[in-house]
């Protein structure tokens, strides 16, 4: 679980990856992703297999086609 703006990120492991905007969850990804860190309003996560991806809010852009050991981000 994690926080990125006033948006909170929950992953539901084999449910997937799920936003809560205070009123609503909102599926934004079938897999789990192994880790996953929130900076300002931007969400990083890092799917196994897949890499590490950026979450804007309304769209997932690969940053890295490896997975970092480790991760750790700031507002």
């Amino acid at each position: 679980m994690t926080a990125a703006g006033s948006t909170l990120y929950v992953d539901f492991a084999a449910y997937g990856l799920y936003s809560w905007n205070g009123t609503a969850w909102t599926q934004i990804n079938a897999a789990h992703p192994v880790g996953m860190v929130a900076s300002g309003t931007d969400l990083y996560a890092n799917f196994t297999g897949y890499g590490l991806y950026k979450w804007n809010g309304s769209a997932w852009s690969q940053i890295n086609p490896i997975i970092p050991a480790s991760m750790v981000a700031s507002p």
